[in-house]
């Protein structure tokens, strides 16, 4: 975009007619603040510092408006591409001077204005929601619904719409000089989603009696045949010994001294002593199986019921 700024010429053709009309009396002291703010934001407008010359033209017209001080604050707002400002400066102009006008003034504001016109564009906005706040590049403008149009420069601008409770809409619209562009934005409400349920449980199917009958089946049939392990046993080594100890008594009354008898007597000793330890195991065995049958637990509860030092019995 081509760069607008006010010419030398028109500065000083402005300064030179400080003296024109005034809006309303005013205190002699505002008048004279005003005078100071306008003479620096001359000087800020030579050196081309167009925001600093824009606020201290601001100020005057706030204490003091005059013709030239709101015809350059428009220039100045022009020049930052703030075309809006400008032309409600200028409206403004022309709504406390409108009946002081000559026709050069006239000339100037109509040139003015048509020239931001040809160079700008209109978008308007609105929201389906009042009360929505808007932001334009960054820079928040109100809340829904906004008043007027916006005057805005050609190019791209991005434009956010915000609500509590709804989902933010961001866009960027492409704007093109001597336009006008209408853009809607419906926002929608933020879904709560309702809580999960509570998860049940899951209730595993108790097979303590189960596992109870299977282990005492187990054991029953452990314990007979312990029991028939150590009678028979018990009874071989019964047998043997006697055998052991009748081929020992012959030996001792042979006078021959026959050795066959003595090592029959030794091989039955020791095999009916091996029966009878064997007797004793399974006697023990038995034993244990019986204590085991007996009791409510199973094996798994048995081991779980054991309390080490320092920790926690859970079983009852």
């Amino acid at each position: 975009m081509v760069r607008h700024q006010p010419s030398l010429i028109t500065i000083v053709l402005i300064g030179g007619i400080l003296n024109l009309a005034l809006a309303e009396p005013v205190h002699a002291g505002e008048k004279r603040e005003a005078r100071k703010h306008f003479k620096a934001g001359l000087t800020l407008l030579k050196a081309e510092d167009y925001a600093g010359a824009a606020a201290e033209f601001s100020t005057s017209v706030e204490l003091y408006p005059t013709k030239n001080a709101l015809f350059n604050l428009a220039n100045c707002y022009k020049a930052l591409h703030e075309y809006a400002k400008a032309l409600e400066a200028m409206d403004r102009l022309v709504a406390l001077f409108d009946k002081k006008l000559n026709r050069q003034w006239r000339q100037e504001i109509e040139g003015f204005t048509q020239e931001l016109e040809s160079i700008t564009a209109k978008l308007t906005i609105s929201v389906n929601l009042d009360g929505a706040t808007l932001r334009l590049n960054g820079k928040e403008l109100g809340q829904s619904p906004l008043p007027d149009s916006l005057i805005l420069g050609p190019g791209e601008h991005t434009i956010e719409v915000i609500k509590p409770g709804y989902k933010p809409v961001r866009m960027a619209v492409n704007l093109l000089s001597s336009t006008q562009k209408h853009e809607h934005f419906d926002l929608e409400e933020i879904e709560i989603e309702p809580p999960a349920p509570p998860v049940e449980p899951v209730v595993e199917p108790d097979l303590t009696e189960a596992d109870g009958d299977r282990s005492n089946w187990r054991f029953t049939t452990l314990f007979w045949i312990g029991a028939g392990g150590t009678v028979a046993t018990g009874a071989g080594a019964a047998v043997l010994l006697g055998m052991a100890e009748s081929k020992a008594k012959k030996y001792n009354e042979d006078k021959l001294g026959n050795a066959g008898l003595k090592e029959d007597a030794e091989r039955f000793g020791k095999i009916g002593l091996g029966l009878g330890i064997g007797a004793g195991v399974f006697a023990i065995g038995t034993t244990i199986i019986f204590i085991l049958d007996n009791k409510t637990e199973t094996a798994d509860e048995l081991i779980s019921g054991f309390v080490l030092p320092g920790s926690v019995g859970v079983r009852f």
